[in-house]
């Protein structure tokens, strides 16, 4: 290598280190971007730990889970300079080789021997008697001037430029924060999934629609009366916006929308930097917005919203809705407002009035010996089907075992009995974790199966095994009765379910109650209370009245224990007469 190289060799040296100073900048934009999630994150971890136990504070941080994570997890994924580190790499082949450095070594050892030079005089620059200036940084190469003047800073820039910057590219290469983007990976299973998220989202839809509430009394942590301090943001209220849309109900949609959209308007530039950083763009918003109205025929207001956004692709939006304007002449629809339901109505705890001159309270005393020393407290809601509340049955210590025990096994989505598959299945119609529980499977158990027969008079011998049920967001079940009809009895050696008992393991402060609104009766969850009615009447047939349901959920959080009672094990206890 000839020492006229040096001029083009310092040409491509500051190349590189301006390619090198890009690249710092973009690490030092990551870092201050994951400093800016990592702040994110600890608000919505300090945010959770303030959370009341209600539906909107659980969905907030479900959608957070689902959503934010992935984003970050993907911003992660993504080599920050790729572009400076492909532009360094491509100056590399241009850089001297090993054999240029052989070579200069080989000078440097020539000029020591021919000139009788001391190594460590050379190595403080000085040659010959004359003290040389010898550059030793990587940015001092910037600044050098007649290179030519010693062999020296040849040998310093050749071994700089051959060494130095292979170490550079290969640092920019590796990829950073590799054990960390591996745990997070390996993690995502257990965050909540895309179908808990829309679960999510439609149980507070029907969390609003079974209580009438109002979408800005929601955001803002009013629910049926009472104030909450959870509140919704921007992002959670596109979220369940977007879930409604899907589902064509376009009044609610564009409600959630307007109140999205407003949220967004009052939020400061941080916040909306912040939004951006979690994958959030307003446009979307809009833009489903816009087509919301355009689906209820409010085509003046999707006019007004497109005029709001300056977004080039919307001009072709516009020209729709304006055609659209121009051949029809529907009027804008109109939001449906029917009368309240029976269900909604004893949901806001509003049954329609009930005579109730022959139901009682009382001790029972008399079912078992064992209850003139500890008789159970009951009330007795019904006669016909036979319906009876049981206070004080099961202890908080018992309840607690039973939710510590069961949470690391119960399964996300609902499972029930399938009448027509005849097999536990997966029910859309019911928002709720289970797992099902045999009556050994632990000591608390075996002493609720005794005191489930002492309660009951039954036989528990052939009955089913338990099911323990905690109540998701808004969560609910839809009508139903326990029975079955007679070709699915069939298959089931033990009968029918002649009753059943459902044990409340928690307290709901607000919704949840269990409804049977034939009857209009509604049962508020207490901890401790136990719920028995008879499925079947005297004759062996289903009792029409004891369709029940479970209204969505305001604040707490709904634990249940449900033993069914067979029949065929009963004929001693409960003849049948037909």
């Amino acid at each position: 290598m000839s020492i006229y190289d040096l001029g083009e060799l310092l040409t491509h040296n500051k190349v590189l280190v301006n390619h090198l100073e890009a690249y710092a900048d973009k690490l030092q934009q990551r870092v201050d971007l994951i400093d800016s999630y990592v702040e994110i994150m600890k608000e919505k971890i300090a945010r959770a730990q303030r959370m009341d136990h209600d539906p909107p504070s659980s969905f907030s941080f479900m959608r957070h889970m689902q959503f934010d994570w992935p984003n970050i997890l993907w911003y992660l994924e993504q080599q920050p300079g790729e572009a400076q580190a492909t532009g360094i790499s491509l100056l590399h082949s241009d850089l001297p080789t090993t054999k240029d450095l052989e070579e200069t070594l080989n000078g440097l050892w020539r000029i020591q021997t021919i000139y009788n030079l001391n190594g460590s005089d050379m190595a403080k620059g000085l040659l010959m008697g004359v003290q040389h200036k010898i550059a030793d940084y990587m940015m001092e190469h910037d600044h050098i001037v007649n290179l030519e003047d010693h062999s020296l800073n040849y040998f310093h820039l050749v071994r700089h430029m051959h060494k130095d910057w292979a170490h550079v590219l290969e640092l920019m290469e590796q990829p950073l924060g590799k054990s960390q983007l591996l745990f997070l990976k390996e993690s995502r299973p257990h965050y909540p999934s895309a179908w808990d998220l829309e679960e999510g989202s439609l149980g507070i839809h029907r969390m609003q629609k079974t209580y009438q509430l109002q979408p800005k009394d929601m955001v803002r942590g009013l629910l049926d009366g009472v104030h909450h301090g959870t509140r919704f943001s921007t992002l959670e209220c596109f979220t369940v916006a977007r879930a409604i849309y899907k589902k064509h109900r376009y009044h609610d949609a564009v409600t959630w929308l307007e109140e999205t959209l407003s949220l967004y308007d009052q939020a400061s530039e941080q916040t909306k930097e912040n939004y951006q950083i979690l994958g959030f763009d307003v446009s979307q918003a809009n833009n489903l917005y816009i087509k919301g109205l355009m689906h209820l025929n409010r085509y003046k207001d999707a006019l007004k919203a497109i005029d709001r956004d300056p977004k080039p692709y919307l001009r072709r939006l516009r020209d729709r809705v304006e055609m659209r304007m121009m051949s029809t002449i529907d009027l804008p629809l109109e939001k449906p407002n029917p009368p309240l339901t029976g269900l909604q109505l004893c949901c806001r705890g509003g049954c329609p009035y009930r005579d109730m001159h022959r139901l009682t309270c009382s001790y029972n005393t008399t079912a078992a010996p064992f209850l003139r020393l500890a008789p159970f407290k009951t009330e007795l809601l019904s006669l016909a089907p036979y319906m009876v509340l049981y206070h004080d049955v099961i202890t908080p210590l018992e309840s607690l075992t039973l939710k510590n025990l069961s949470k690391p096994h119960m399964k996300r989505r609902a499972m029930t009995f399938n009448k027509q598959k005849l097999r536990p299945l997966i029910d859309s119609g019911r928002t709720s974790n289970s797992v099902w529980l045999t009556s050994h499977e632990n000591a608390v158990m075996e002493r609720l199966e005794r005191r489930v027969g002492v309660m009951t008079n039954f036989e528990m011998e052939n009955s089913e095994v338990y099911q323990l049920i905690n109540y998701g967001i808004g969560g609910h079940y839809k009508p139903h009765t326990d029975h079955f009809e007679t070709p699915q009895l069939e298959h089931r050696g033990g009968g029918d379910r002649i009753a059943t008992v459902l044990f409340y393991l928690s307290d709901v402060p607000q919704g949840g109650a269990t409804l049977f609104p034939r009857l209009n009766i509604s049962v508020q969850p207490r901890q401790g209370d136990a719920l028995l009615w008879y499925n079947l009447n005297d004759r062996g047939q289903g009792e029409i009245g004891t369709v029940h349901t479970s209204c969505p959920i305001i604040k707490g959080s709904k634990w249940a224990l449900v033993k069914w009672i067979d029949e065929l094990s009963q004929p001693f206890r409960r003849p049948c007469n037909r």
